[in-house]
Protein backbone atom coordinates (compact mmCIF):
# COMPACT_ATOMS: atom_id res chain seq x y z
CA UNK A 1 0.00 0.00 0.00
CA UNK A 2 2.52 2.11 0.93
CA UNK A 3 4.68 1.65 -2.63
CA UNK A 4 1.26 2.49 -4.43
CA UNK A 5 1.00 5.72 -2.22
CA UNK A 6 4.46 6.69 -2.89
CA UNK A 7 4.21 5.82 -6.72
CA UNK A 8 0.62 8.12 -6.97
CA UNK A 9 2.60 10.84 -5.42
CA UNK A 10 5.47 10.72 -7.82
CA UNK A 11 3.05 10.59 -10.65
CA UNK A 12 1.16 13.53 -9.59
CA UNK A 13 4.48 15.61 -8.90
CA UNK A 14 5.57 14.45 -12.65
CA UNK A 15 2.19 16.01 -13.83
CA UNK A 16 2.25 19.01 -12.42
CA UNK A 17 5.79 19.74 -13.40
CA UNK A 18 4.95 18.62 -16.95
CA UNK A 19 2.13 20.89 -16.82
CA UNK A 20 4.18 23.72 -15.51
CA UNK A 21 6.50 23.53 -18.22
CA UNK A 22 4.37 23.39 -20.62
CA UNK A 23 2.50 26.78 -19.57
CA UNK A 24 3.01 29.20 -21.69
CA UNK A 25 5.26 32.43 -20.97
CA UNK A 26 4.87 35.90 -22.18
CA UNK A 27 8.17 38.06 -23.26
CA UNK A 28 9.08 40.13 -20.99
CA UNK A 29 8.41 43.43 -23.41
CA UNK A 30 4.85 42.20 -23.54
CA UNK A 31 4.48 41.48 -20.02
CA UNK A 32 5.75 45.25 -19.40
CA UNK A 33 3.22 47.16 -21.85
CA UNK A 34 0.73 44.99 -20.32
CA UNK A 35 1.78 46.49 -16.78
CA UNK A 36 1.99 49.99 -18.48
CA UNK A 37 -1.54 49.72 -19.19
CA UNK A 38 -2.67 48.68 -16.16
CA UNK A 39 -0.71 51.92 -14.64
CA UNK A 40 -2.84 54.27 -12.33
CA UNK A 41 -2.28 57.58 -13.74
CA UNK A 42 -4.90 59.55 -11.39
CA UNK A 43 -3.22 57.85 -7.71
CA UNK A 44 -4.76 59.20 -4.39
CA UNK A 45 -2.84 61.21 -2.28
CA UNK A 46 -0.12 59.39 -0.74
CA UNK A 47 0.29 57.13 -3.58
CA UNK A 48 1.81 56.36 -6.55
CA UNK A 49 4.94 54.35 -8.34
CA UNK A 50 7.94 54.99 -10.14
CA UNK A 51 8.98 52.37 -13.04
CA UNK A 52 12.37 52.11 -14.54
CA UNK A 53 15.16 49.99 -16.24
CA UNK A 54 17.90 50.17 -13.79
CA UNK A 55 20.93 48.45 -15.64
CA UNK A 56 18.74 47.06 -18.75
CA UNK A 57 15.89 44.99 -16.16
CA UNK A 58 12.86 46.46 -15.28
CA UNK A 59 11.87 47.61 -11.64
CA UNK A 60 8.49 48.90 -10.21
CA UNK A 61 8.76 50.88 -6.96
CA UNK A 62 5.98 52.38 -4.75
CA UNK A 63 5.70 55.57 -3.84
CA UNK A 64 6.17 56.15 -0.18
CA UNK A 65 6.81 59.42 1.45
CA UNK A 66 7.65 62.97 0.36
CA UNK A 67 10.04 65.43 2.64
CA UNK A 68 9.73 68.98 2.33
CA UNK A 69 13.66 70.17 2.93
CA UNK A 70 15.42 73.85 2.04
CA UNK A 71 16.73 72.49 -0.82
CA UNK A 72 13.52 71.10 -2.49
CA UNK A 73 11.19 68.31 -1.22
CA UNK A 74 12.58 64.20 -1.47
CA UNK A 75 10.35 61.86 -3.36
CA UNK A 76 10.59 58.21 -1.78
CA UNK A 77 10.32 54.82 -3.74
CA UNK A 78 10.40 51.21 -2.96
CA UNK A 79 10.24 47.90 -3.76
CA UNK A 80 11.73 44.61 -2.61
CA UNK A 81 14.78 44.95 -4.82
CA UNK A 82 15.50 49.08 -4.35
CA UNK A 83 14.75 52.05 -2.25
CA UNK A 84 15.10 55.39 -4.05
CA UNK A 85 15.00 59.40 -3.12
CA UNK A 86 14.57 62.00 -5.73
CA UNK A 87 15.16 65.96 -5.33
CA UNK A 88 13.46 67.04 -8.35
CA UNK A 89 15.22 70.45 -10.17
CA UNK A 90 12.69 73.65 -8.89
CA UNK A 91 13.10 74.97 -12.39
CA UNK A 92 11.32 72.09 -14.13
CA UNK A 93 8.47 72.95 -16.20
CA UNK A 94 5.27 70.84 -17.56
CA UNK A 95 5.70 69.70 -21.34
CA UNK A 96 9.56 71.07 -21.27
CA UNK A 97 12.61 68.26 -20.81
CA UNK A 98 15.21 69.51 -18.79
CA UNK A 99 19.01 67.69 -19.23
CA UNK A 100 21.27 68.17 -16.50
CA UNK A 101 20.98 68.22 -13.62
CA UNK A 102 17.34 68.14 -13.70
CA UNK A 103 17.67 66.06 -10.76
CA UNK A 104 19.57 67.52 -8.35
CA UNK A 105 19.86 64.61 -5.84
CA UNK A 106 19.31 60.60 -6.22
CA UNK A 107 20.04 57.94 -3.91
CA UNK A 108 19.84 54.28 -4.39
CA UNK A 109 19.85 51.56 -2.58
CA UNK A 110 20.06 47.89 -4.25
CA UNK A 111 19.72 44.33 -2.94
CA UNK A 112 20.13 43.31 -5.89
CA UNK A 113 23.11 40.96 -6.04
CA UNK A 114 24.51 41.82 -9.10
CA UNK A 115 24.54 45.97 -8.24
CA UNK A 116 24.06 45.28 -4.34
CA UNK A 117 25.59 48.35 -2.67
CA UNK A 118 24.43 52.49 -2.10
CA UNK A 119 24.35 54.48 -4.95
CA UNK A 120 24.03 58.48 -4.61
CA UNK A 121 24.69 61.77 -7.00
CA UNK A 122 24.25 65.01 -5.76
CA UNK A 123 24.75 68.65 -7.58
CA UNK A 124 27.19 70.71 -6.05
CA UNK A 125 29.19 73.72 -7.38
CA UNK A 126 32.05 71.02 -8.58
CA UNK A 127 30.07 68.33 -9.31
CA UNK A 128 26.53 67.55 -12.10
CA UNK A 129 23.85 64.63 -11.46
CA UNK A 130 23.63 63.31 -14.85
CA UNK A 131 20.19 63.40 -15.73
CA UNK A 132 17.18 64.16 -17.64
CA UNK A 133 13.62 65.05 -16.74
CA UNK A 134 9.99 65.71 -18.47
CA UNK A 135 6.83 66.51 -16.42
CA UNK A 136 4.17 65.47 -18.59
CA UNK A 137 1.43 66.94 -15.87
CA UNK A 138 2.05 68.83 -12.38
CA UNK A 139 -1.48 70.10 -10.29
CA UNK A 140 -2.07 72.36 -7.66
CA UNK A 141 -3.34 69.52 -5.81
CA UNK A 142 -0.16 67.51 -5.88
CA UNK A 143 -0.34 65.37 -9.27
CA UNK A 144 3.21 64.47 -10.47
CA UNK A 145 3.77 62.91 -13.44
CA UNK A 146 6.76 62.73 -15.63
CA UNK A 147 9.15 60.32 -17.61
CA UNK A 148 13.08 60.55 -16.54
CA UNK A 149 17.00 58.99 -17.39
CA UNK A 150 19.81 59.01 -14.86
CA UNK A 151 23.24 58.26 -14.40
CA UNK A 152 24.05 57.89 -10.15
CA UNK A 153 27.43 56.93 -9.32
CA UNK A 154 28.76 54.60 -6.41
CA UNK A 155 28.99 56.22 -3.10
CA UNK A 156 31.66 55.75 -0.15
CA UNK A 157 29.20 54.26 2.00
CA UNK A 158 28.04 50.72 1.81
CA UNK A 159 25.03 48.72 3.12
CA UNK A 160 25.82 45.54 5.23
CA UNK A 161 28.09 43.78 3.49
CA UNK A 162 27.39 44.38 -0.25
CA UNK A 163 30.83 46.17 -1.20
CA UNK A 164 31.98 43.57 -3.04
CA UNK A 165 28.69 43.91 -5.81
CA UNK A 166 28.74 47.63 -5.77
CA UNK A 167 29.80 48.43 -9.44
CA UNK A 168 30.80 52.18 -10.41
CA UNK A 169 26.80 53.55 -11.42
CA UNK A 170 23.78 52.68 -11.99
CA UNK A 171 22.16 53.34 -15.50
CA UNK A 172 18.35 54.33 -14.60
CA UNK A 173 16.92 54.61 -18.22
CA UNK A 174 13.04 54.65 -19.42
CA UNK A 175 12.39 55.97 -16.19
CA UNK A 176 8.15 56.78 -15.73
CA UNK A 177 6.43 58.35 -12.46
CA UNK A 178 2.82 59.25 -11.58
CA UNK A 179 2.40 60.14 -7.79
CA UNK A 180 0.19 62.10 -5.24
CA UNK A 181 1.76 63.87 -2.66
Amino acid sequence: MKKVMAMLAMASMLMGSCCTMAAETKPAAVEAEETKEDRNYNPESGTGWLCAEINGEPVELEFKSCTKGMTGTTYSFESKEYTMAIVFNKALKVDEEMEGNAITQIEVISSVSSSAGYYFSKKTSKTDVESTVKLVQKTDEGLIQGEFTATVLTAERYVGDSKPGILPELEITAGEFCFCE
